[in-house]
């Protein structure tokens, strides 16, 4: 965890540093990694890891010409051994700074013309190209500093073609395992932003449900209003009905606004979508999970289902547990027992789905069990501001659940609450000979909903 940590900090730290600045400090590291070399020959010929990290190097920087950066490597490998050499022994080998240079500059041209960096996916391609780009600059060199009669290519050409197939082996491995990890780390992203997207737009889709039904209130209450006005005699009571109709109206057309842009953001995908089961628990297990990041005893927390149900109204399943279990937290931080722990179930009990959530709260008084579900009813207040909570939690789970022909079910005592909201399979599910493949790719953090296309 800890090395997680420090890695995600020192990415953040590299993220934040310009691209010519990270180049510079890149280049270093190549110069400096040069200095870990064999010499094969007992010359001044060497093997160095540092071509590797070129290769990666011309990787990493797509908007720079891979020929400028090999170039200015080169140099920088002169400049440097120059002065390490002249500090050392007081002297300079001119033949050392041009074959040095040679090696950089014809790479950076075999790499260059054969558009390695284009078709970096193709890690096969990727592998033989670096290997002629390393083997021919090897030659390169070679020929620089001993001329090309006096290089003796034959003997030395199975040590240079074994020298580059390491080292193009390892700058693929290294490509592909970076590659890799970010390609894991932008899915898990993806899945997150997937997962809280998903808690956020069921959400919304309720809340559109139940800004209809006010409407359908609002325009029951005008028309009652109106009729009253019309019933009235001339009088000051007439006119008070009359602007309360009217004042209806503007609030009906007020609450019209307001779905018709949550409309607008509920786009057709997330309306029809479906969803399996194990997707709605971690999601809901992620988004509560981040809420506890900085608890200082964060709540146990289990789910478990026991049929992976491919859900086709899921926004009122995830509705419903997001309730629940929010009710459960508050519960359990008023009082609960040590460890705290939540646990959320599904099961099939024949032609129902059962969705439990259980708790080690305080548990609800026995007076007060009759009362949980009343409009208004609550206990949970503010502490601060001594403000009562609106109480219409439990309300919206069983008018949800009653919507769909379904019940919710509670038992308590001290020490442990348990929730039953019994949901007909034939309201949340799809059939079972639906095309469910697109559905599988979300247990894998696919980040998209999918509507069974």
């Amino acid at each position: 965890m800890q090395f997680k940590k420090s890695a995600q900090r020192l990415y953040t730290k590299i993220e934040s540093i310009g691209q010519w600045e990270l180049l510079i400090v890149m280049v270093m590291v190549t110069v400096f990694l040069g200095q870990l070399y064999y010499k094969p020959f007992y010359s001044e010929f060497r093997f160095s890891l540092s071509v590797t990290a070129l290769s990666l190097l011309l990787f990493y920087f797509n908007k720079i010409s891979c020929f400028f950066i090999a170039c200015l490597v080169g140099f920088s490998t002169v400049i440097f051994r120059g002065a390490c050499l002249w500090l050392a022994e007081g002297t300079f080998s001119a033949i050392e700074s041009v074959s040095v240079l040679f090696f950089y500059i014809v790479y950076g041209i075999i790499f260059s013309l054969l558009q390695i960096k284009e078709k970096e996916r193709q890690f096969l391609y990727v592998f033989f190209a670096l290997w002629v780009c390393d083997t021919l600059s090897n030659v390169a060199e070679l020929v620089a500093r001993q001329g090309i009669m006096a290089a003796n290519l034959e003997s030395v050409a199975p040590v240079l073609v074994i020298a580059g197939l390491i080292r193009s082996a390892l700058s693929v491995f290294i490509y592909a395992l970076v590659a890799l990890l970010v390609t894991r780390a932008a899915r898990k992203q993806e899945k997150k932003q997937y997962y809280q997207m998903l808690v956020f737009f069921s959400t919304l889709k309720d809340d559109l449900f139940f800004f209809r039904k006010l409407m359908e209130n609002l325009e029951t209450t005008m028309q009652d209003s109106y009729s009253l006005y019309e019933q009235l005699e001339d009088g000051k009571r007439k006119e008070l009905a009359l602007q309360v109709a009217r004042s209806i109206h503007e609030v009906k057309k007020d609450y019209m606004r307001i779905s018709t842009s949550m409309e607008g953001i509920l786009s057709e995908e997330y309306r029809d979508a479906s969803l399996r089961i194990s997707a709605v628990f971690a999601a809901l297990e992620q988004n509560f999970n981040r809420y506890q990041l900085f608890d200082k005893e964060p709540v146990e927390m289990r789910f478990h289902y026991h049929q992976n149900l491919l859900l086709s109204d899921y926004s009122a399943v995830v509705s419903i547990l997001n309730n629940l279990i929010t009710n459960s937290l508050e519960a359990i931080k008023d009082g609960g027992g040590s460890p705290a722990w939540l646990h959320v179930e599904q099961e099939n009990q024949g032609s129902f789905c059962v969705l439990s959530v259980a708790d080690n709260g305080p548990g609800i008084a026995p007076e007060n069990l009759e009362y949980i579900f009343d409009p208004g009813f609550s206990t949970k207040f503010d502490k601060q501001t001594g403000q009562l909570s609106n109480g219409l939690g439990l309300v919206q789970i069983r008018y949800l659940a009653e919507q769909m022909g379904g019940r919710v079910e509670v038992s308590s005592q001290p020490g442990e609450t348990t929730f039953r909201v019994y949901l007909p399979l034939a309201a949340i599910t799809r059939p079972a000979n639906a095309d469910i493949q697109g559905n599988e790719a979300v247990e894998d953090a696919t980040p998209f909903l999918s509507a069974g296309r």
